[in-house]
């Protein structure tokens, strides 16, 4: 397993420095929160959630890709607190089985 170090580095950019930043950067004497990935991908990272997805099922996995954008952080979410209430062998939030979600005992 590899481990990433994340840190919030807030450079304070003043004149012609300011002319080669994206738009998100703009403002003076503000920090912005930016994202860089290795695939090369960068942008604003307000709102930006990580979570360790080791045990996460298919169908987990499958209704992350089928739900609503605005709504898919917040399924992220209750994916990783493990809180399923449960209703009619289902959980109520999510509609996923205990054996899709891979919980042992309900």
């Amino acid at each position: 397993m590899t481990t990433h170090t994340i840190s919030l580095i807030g450079p304070q950019f003043t004149g012609d420095q300011k002319n080669h930043l994206p738009e998100h950067h703009e403002k003076e004497n503000t920090m912005s929160n930016t994202y860089f990935s290795d695939d090369g991908n960068y942008g604003p990272a307000n709102g930006l959630i990580m979570f360790n997805t080791d045990g996460w099922s298919p169908e987990m996995w499958q209704e992350i890709i089928d739900v609503e954008d605005n709504e898919r952080s917040s399924l992220a979410v209750h994916f990783s607190s493990g809180h399923h209430p449960w209703r009619d062998a289902m959980c109520n939030t999510c509609g996923l089985t205990p054996f899709e979600l891979g919980v042992l005992e309900v």
